[in-house]
């Protein structure tokens, strides 16, 4: 009995021969394989072609009843949820963070997102030939382990500012040392980065030599 019913929710013993499309049947099929080997939830995110023939993304989840006597597969019942704006807003992000990536790499001023507690979460390649360290190095690292106390007190000061007003702040002038411990002046600015709940999670800024 394959259809729509009640809000795009499909319960069916097969829907995906008939909607789903061509190009995820057979990913389709090794996944409800598996399932039946398995005894599992059969759950996938897939293409379906709609009866107005236009394509959704959606997820489905459904669980197989089994015949008690021959132990075979009987009946597929289950939901199909439409996630395609949630899909179309996934792609949008993603080229928009590809893009913002991009813009980032190119620059040629050194970009930094730091949480909290003063951890690099996000740095340009600039930044590694500033500081004269490898990317996996500063991976995590603390700003504290590139300035002595004096200058990390001075930076902490500039964080706790932007933290309290909520203020972006530029002009924040402090000696860097270098892995080969050489010194040199900077410029930052600094401001918040919030999350989707509007609270602060971090740091981010441009620095200058």
């Amino acid at each position: 009995n394959d259809g729509y019913e009640g809000g795009g929710v499909a319960v069916a013993n097969v829907v995906f021969n008939n909607s789903g499309h061509t190009d995820d049947r057979e990913r389709l099929g090794e996944a409800m394989k598996e399932a039946v080997e398995q005894r599992q939830m059969f759950k996938i995110e897939h293409r379906m072609v709609v009866p107005d023939e236009s394509e959704s993304s959606v997820y489905g989840q459904a669980e197989l009843v089994f015949d008690d006597r021959t132990g075979m597969p009987i009946k597929l019942l289950g939901t199909v949820q439409d996630i395609t704006e949630r899909k179309r807003a996934e792609e949008a992000l993603r080229q928009s963070e590809e893009k913002y990536r991009t813009i980032l790499e190119t620059l040629e001023a050194v970009y930094y997102e730091i949480d909290l507690a003063g951890n690099f979460t996000f740095f340009n390649d600039a930044l590694a030939g500033f500081l004269e360290y490898g990317k996996d190095e500063l991976k995590g690292l603390n700003f504290r382990k590139y300035v002595d106390a004096e200058n990390a007190d001075r930076l902490l000061e500039a964080y706790n500012k932007v933290f309290a007003t909520g203020q972006p702040l530029s002009g924040i002038e402090y000696e860097s040392i270098r892995k080969d411990g050489s010194r040199r002046v900077n410029e930052s600015s600094a401001s918040l980065i919030l999350n989707a709940a509007n609270e602060p999670v971090g740091f981010r800024g441009v620095v200058r030599d």
